[in-house]
Order: C-alpha cells, then sequence, then structure tokens
C-alpha cells in the first residue's frame, strides 16, 4: 500500500473523486473521498467492519452530489488508507471521535451522516457524543449495539497472493446478498482487487472487532437523538437481524424504519437511487432542523 501524503491545504480545495489523507481534528488521520461542490452540505459516508471507501458504490456519491451535496466517503481507523493502530486499544466511541474531528475539519455542519453496519453504530454515537455537528442520520443494516453482531472470519493473511486474496473475499462476500439483489460475481471480484490493491492486511480488521466487543451498549442512549433519522434495513440480513433495526427504530425518536424486500447486509447497486433519494431527504430535513444537545 503507497503511503499518502498529509493533506495540508483547506477541505475546500481537496481534488474530486481521488484518496486524499486528511488529518481528523482528534490527531487520527483518515483516507478520505470528497464528491460535490464545497460549499454543499455536507454528508458523510462510513463503512462497515472492514469496509474501505471504495466499498461506498463511487456512482452513488456522484449521483448524490448531483442532488446538491458535499459527499464525503471514508475508511474508518485501522483499514483501507487511514491511520493504522497496532497495540492501541480503542472502541466504536473512538472512531466517532476521528469521525466528529472529521466533520470539524470540512467545517460544514451539521451534517448528514449515513453508515453501513458497524459505520451506523459509530454513525449513533457521533450523534449522541456531539449532537451539534449531526444534522440528520442514516442508518443501514446496523443495529442499537455491538455485542450481537455476528462476525464472520475475514479473508486469511496477509500472505496471500493477490489472486487468492480476491477468491477468498469473493467468497465470503457472497451469501450477504439477498435473494433478489444477488452480486455479479465478476463486479464483485473487480471490487475485490480494488480493495487488495488498498489494503489487504488483515490486522485492522481483527482490531475493529475488539473495538465492537470493546463497546458499552449504548441503546439506553439512544432516546436522546432529536435529528431526522432514517433506517434502512434488508429482511434477509444474516449478518444483522431485522428484529435489531426494528429495534433500533423504536428507540429513536420520530425515526422512520424502511425494511428493503429481498436485501441482505449489503447496499445493492440496483437500490442506489432509494438510498439517494434517502440521504438527499435526510440532507434537506438536517438543513432545515435546529441543532440539539450541547
Amino acid at each position: 500500500m503507497e503511503q499518502l501524503p498529509l493533506w495540508d491545504g483547506p477541505a475546500h480545495d481537496i481534488p474530486e473523486g481521488i484518496d486524499t489523507l486528511v488529518e481528523s481534528m482528534n490527531g487520527t488521520r483518515l483516507c478520505v473521498q470528497v464528491f460535490g461542490t464545497p460549499d454543499a452540505p455536507l454528508q458523510v459516508q462510513l463503512e462497515g467492519r472492514g469496509g474501505q471507501l471504495v466499498n461506498v458504490s463511487r456512482q452513488f456519491c456522484i449521483d448524490l452530489a448531483a442532488a446538491g451535496f458535499r459527499v464525503v466517503r471514508v475508511d474508518n481507523r485501522d483499514i483501507g488508507r487511514s491511520q493504522r493502530f497496532p497495540g492501541v486499544a480503542y472502541d466504536l466511541a473512538d472512531m466517532a471521535e476521528d469521525v466528529a474531528g472529521l466533520i470539524e475539519v470540512f467545517g460544514e455542519g451539521p451534517a448528514t451522516v449515513c453508515g453501513r453496519s458497524m459505520g451506523g453504530m459509530v454513525a449513533q454515537l457521533v450523534a449522541l457524543d456531539h449532537p451539534r455537528l449531526v444534522g440528520a442520520l442514516g442508518l443501514f443494516s446496523t443495529a442499537p449495539r455491538s455485542s450481537r453482531v455476528a462476525r464472520s472470519a475475514p479473508p486469511s493473511a496477509r500472505h496471500l497472493a493477490e489472486a487468492d486474496w480476491v477468491e477468498a473475499y469473493v467468497s465470503s462476500a457472497l451469501p450477504l446478498a439477498g435473494s433478489l439483489y444477488p452480486f455479479d460475481e465478476r463486479e464483485l471480484a473487480a471490487l475485490g482487487r480494488l480493495l487488495y490493491v488498498r489494503d489487504h492486511d488483515p490486522a485492522g480488521k481483527q482490531r475493529q472487532d475488539r473495538a465492537m466487543a470493546a463497546t458499552p451498549d449504548w441503546s439506553d442512549r439512544l432516546g436522546r437523538i432529536a435529528v431526522p433519522t432514517a433506517i434502512l434495513h434488508g429482511d434477509e440480513d444474516a449478518v444483522i437481524p431485522l428484529s435489531e433495526a426494528e429495534s433500533l427504530h423504536r428507540l429513536i425518536p420520530g425515526s422512520s424504519l424502511r425494511v428493503l424486500r429481498g436485501v441482505g447486509h449489503h447496499q445493492p447497486r440496483q437500490l442506489d437511487g432509494l438510498f439517494v433519494e434517502t440521504c438527499a431527504g435526510l440532507g434537506h430535513a438536517a438543513g432545515s432542523t435546529p441543532p440539539t444537545g450541547t
């Protein structure tokens, strides 16, 4: 993995659509890609455990930017081209601090923060711990706690050759799709090759596993969230069951829940339009809702 130089200019000047290493206000260095005009309302897109920013569809980001937003997709700490934390114990609250500091760097809050799986858990904690930075939440294929999430074994070790690593990635990802939206194996393999080039060291993913296990249950705090919140969840999600999304919906006042039929633990590209519509709606609602909390 080629090391990125740290961006030392204003966030407004970050080139569109390329990997850029930005230092969050808490000191963590995060790799981001940005889309859209610099003065547009901010949307932050977070991936799940072990997921890299490229797991969030580039076309989805382009389409959301075209709807009038500044879209930032992020490599969480310990993944992709972001900073590594070997030997450091941390939990999801620390990862939320990374994201809060990133919003402050862009200076365009309150932001709409959308997260998938573990990223949705981090998004909840950003909203709880930094309510003035979050104007709306998109919670996709996620849960109100990290202790009940099934964990699949990652593709083994970094010494695997690219072809073997990609084969393992495809094999592990295929079962995550629902019956109505199966993965295209060739597209999945192409994504796997990109993931391998950016980062194929499983150690970071294992540290994220430990972070999830170490995070205290925050579900009893969710009643404090007072921003527009949309929950999307597949009814065939084998990683996080639909019951967790239903619990999340009950715990967050005024949240909406949309159950996606035939969808597993992923965002099917065929439904990118629905996700763009959801995120854009949240962004517009965030602009009309004053931030709460301190």
